[in-house]
């Protein structure tokens, strides 16, 4: 049985995303499609727009045919690792042929060779990138401009954000020693984060600016996805200010129990000094976004800002992010996808959870557990009382789509 991957957050899955699994089933020939699917915190550092649940039911909807989920601890982390991540639990479910992801570019050589070239770094291009950080130049645009400066390399090429995470996907393929094959689609119609449409695409940014607004969306989803969305709707879109008091009880409480900052200089990807113009910022009245904004710089990118303050909600470590998957989490699948479970069944090298009460009983896994937990804070976030309950993960997964 052929099989390939797909690594995605859908929030929301839209008309693009099914093109882009339409095409990756016509580019492989492949019989069955695993999604590798960011949970209910997404890379931006928010929480996704619905919850992994709707996401999921979508997705299977619109030509997946089985979902696996990317833990939280690497969903919330820069490029390098989120792709890590995703392509590790490929690797590890042992029958996948190929990896599928879009790219602006979409030319594999050219992103295979700057892959390669950043695996293999000289000390020159070492040097180079050191210099731009210290003249204050965030790490993205430091790689950017010392691979234009050395190698010619377009900017584009590590700008772009497709491009920069199908570069973290061709490395990760590398140093995993993968025999899965990587392909690239170009991506079309819309860009990453352009707020504007184009026909009935929309790029999923645009789509949740849309949302927030009160904006109808429907003409952007796939049809068979738009009852599932509808319903989602009912019971609540969860937008990233209203991780606002959270966030803010939480950094006050941490100033109060922890004066030497150990707590937070204990959280992923914060360093130089970072927690003290976050507990500084934490002080006044803001909202998520304006925290954000507050302790951002031009070398401290928002985006990064975000991913740490969800960190301290989730507890997610230094140590923890250091580490690798340890478990394939089912969240759902389809008749196709049962019949790749019996497979994956047969060839997975890390345990399958289809139950998540039988894999804690099991073992003391802390990703396991900020899963579990990033859907209770998931819960707080959302507008009906009934979805409020803690350990949704027990209830809900994993979803048979038929």
């Amino acid at each position: 049985m052929k099989i390939c991957a797909v690594i995605a957050e859908y929030n929301p899955f839209h008309n693009a995303h099914k093109q882009h699994l339409e095409l990756t089933r016509k580019l492989t020939g492949c019989e069955g499609i695993a999604c590798i699917m960011s949970g209910n915190f997404v890379q931006r550092g928010e929480p996704a727009i619905t919850d992994k649940h709707a996401r999921t039911l979508m997705a299977l909807a619109g030509g997946a045919d089985l979902v696996i989920e990317l833990p939280a601890v690497f969903a919330l982390s820069s490029a390098n690792r989120f792709a890590y991540g995703g392509v590790y639990l490929a690797n590890a479910l042992g029958c996948v042929d190929a990896l599928s992801f879009g790219s602006e570019c979409g030319n594999i050589e050219a992103l295979s060779k700057v892959a390669s070239l950043q695996l293999n770094e000289s000390d020159e291009l070492s040097c180079l990138i050191k210099q731009y950080l210290s003249d204050g130049l965030s790490h993205a645009t430091a790689v950017t401009e010392a691979f234009s400066k050395l190698y010619g390399t377009d900017k584009n090429l590590l700008s772009q954000p497709n491009n920069i995470l199908a570069v973290e996907y061709l490395k990760a393929l590398k140093q995993l020693n993968s025999t899965i094959e990587p392909i690239t689609v170009k991506r079309f119609k819309t860009e990453h984060d352009s707020l504007d449409t184009c026909g009935n695409f929309a790029s999923a940014s645009a789509l949740r600016k849309m949302l927030k607004s009160g904006q109808d969306i429907t003409s952007y989803l796939p049809d068979a996805a738009q009852d599932i969305f509808a319903d989602a709707m009912q019971d609540g879109l969860v937008f990233p200010d209203m991780l606002g008091n959270l966030l803010l009880y939480t950094l006050r409480k941490t100033a109060i129990t922890h004066p030497d900052m150990s707590y937070l200089k204990n959280i992923n990807d914060v360093t130089e000094g970072l927690e003290n113009r976050i507990l500084k910022a934490a002080r006044e009245d803001v909202t998520f976004e304006e925290l954000a904004d507050a302790v951002s710089s031009k070398r401290y990118t928002a985006a990064r800002i975000k991913r740490i303050l969800c960190s301290v909600l989730l507890n997610i470590t230094k140590d923890m992010a250091k580490k690798n998957p340890s478990y394939i989490r089912v969240l759902g699948f389809n008749q196709t996808g049962q019949k790749m479970l019996s497979v994956i069944g047969e060839t997975a090298r890390l345990p399958v959870i289809t139950k998540a009460a039988d894999y804690e009983k099991a073992c003391d896994d802390d990703i396991f557990k900020t899963d579990i937990l990033s859907g209770d804070v998931y819960a707080l976030l959302r507008n009906k009382k009934p979805l409020r309950a803690s350990r949704s993960d027990y209830r809900n997964f994993p979803v048979i789509f038929k």
